[in-house]
């Protein structure tokens, strides 16, 4: 069973990089084109500088948490046995999901109406939420068709997740392989290596190679010109774009081979750093070009091969940057490292409403430009959800929980308008 130095520090430390990143993201959208559905919008200058920064965030973001998801499923489940596993997911990613998607998609609809609608137009409270209560209960399988269809916004991470865990532990299971906490030693973990980790560059190509077919082949079957990348729905939990499935499924099982062969507790993987960066600013370099320029090669298939080459390999590439640089450099178990990383968990599910309610309440400063607005929402942002994970969500969640539910409720019809 691992030890705790088995722990590989640097991919906690990563996860909640990538996790603010998220938060960064998600600042941006309000200035940016993307994604088109956003609630709040604001035009100005600086939408170019956005649209690129989001197009790249997005690219890699997501690929490289479901990297590092994959990476501690084994360990995890090892761990703690199957059905022990399966019950902790549950809980973890299960239950925050049916407590915040109803609070989230109050607020999403609340400042969506307002921008649209105006501060004098909004229903009377018990009305407002008896409406998105209703579409709660209205379970849609299939494309999404609007934008006021109920949904888990940025918890469809953690739906997507604990749908691989739910099928993959059994998997293992069943292959009576892991049993009550324990593993068959050497069946699933090589032998430390101190070297060139094994197949490293034979799964990174698989992973490359499986994420641009599987794009290339959901692009064929479901993008359309006005809605390129949809997405659909499994109920009103389960939500995914399906161009991208494939591409998560394999940085996911990249992660699951990263720890079975155990790829961190030799040397150093291969490539610098710098040389993973400058990849990284070439292949984004050429997704810009390619993305700014669609619209005059719109209907060529050459074009949505190209962009789905593209993507997966910056994924990759962006993923080999982030294990190089942070094998060398973030590999600590520090104080401070230490609580970002427990931070990172209620960080993810708690800023997207900080992030819209800041975004809105910018709306009101006519003097400030788009620029500026972002790197306030984002710092903004960044430091509420820390302070809130750390000193309130973490050590009392389900007050936590019942708070944010009673201030939303009774604030925002107020605030727009209603009784």
């Amino acid at each position: 069973m691992p030890s705790s130095r088995d722990r590989v520090f640097f991919l906690d430390n990563l996860r909640y990089i990538l996790v603010l990143l998220v938060v960064v993201l998600h600042a941006a959208a309000a200035y940016s084109s993307y994604p088109p559905w956003w609630c709040v919008r604001e035009p100005g200058l600086g939408r170019a500088a956005m649209d690129r920064m989001t197009l790249v965030l997005d690219t890699f973001l997501m690929p490289a948490l479901f990297f590092v998801a994959g990476y501690f499923f084994l360990p995890s489940l090892i761990r703690s046995g199957p059905v022990t596993f399966t019950v902790k997911k549950l809980k973890r990613l299960g239950v925050p999901v049916l407590v915040m998607a109803p609070l989230l998609n109050g607020i999403f609809h609340w400042v969506m109406d307002i921008q649209r609608f105006g501060m004098d137009n909004q229903p009377e409270r018990f009305v407002f939420w008896q409406q998105e209560l209703a579409r709660m209960f209205t379970f849609n399988f299939g494309f999404f068709t609007s934008i006021r269809q109920f949904s888990v916004y940025h918890l469809w991470f953690m739906t997507l997740l604990l749908s691989f865990y739910l099928i993959f532990s059994p998997v293992f299971f069943q292959a009576g392989r892991i049993k009550s906490g324990k593993i068959k030693a050497g069946r699933w973990m090589s032998p430390p290596v101190h070297g060139f980790p094994p197949r490293t560059g034979i799964i990174f190509i698989a992973t490359v190679l499986i994420a641009a077919l599987t794009s290339i082949v959901g692009g064929i079957l479901f993008s359309r010109p006005y809605n390129p990348n949809p997405w659909i729905g499994l109920g009103n939990i389960i939500q995914f774009q399906p161009i991208r499935l494939g591409t998560y499924i394999a940085f996911f099982g990249s992660g699951v081979l990263a720890f079975r062969r155990q790829w961190f507790t030799g040397r150093h993987l291969p490539g610098k750093p710098l040389v993973w960066a400058g990849c990284c600013i070439l292949l984004s370099a050429g997704l810009i070009l390619l993305m700014e320029n669609r619209g005059s090669m719109a209907g060529r298939t050459s074009v949505l091969l190209a962009v789905c080459l593209v993507y997966a390999l910056m994924a990759a590439a962006f993923l080999g940057f982030l294990l190089s640089a942070g094998q060398r450099y973030l590999d600590r178990d520090d104080g401070f490292n230490r609580s970002m990383a427990a931070d990172s968990y209620y960080t993810y599910i708690i800023h997207f409403p900080l992030v819209i309610l800041l975004q809105f309440l910018l709306t009101f400063w006519h003097e400030g430009t788009a620029p500026v607005k972002f790197v306030l929402v984002s710092a903004g942002a960044v430091v509420l959800t820390v302070a809130l994970s750390r000193y309130a969500a973490g050590p009392r969640p389900v007050l936590t929980a019942a708070a944010a539910w009673i201030a939303v409720f009774f604030l925002l019809p107020v605030l727009g308008g209603g009784i």
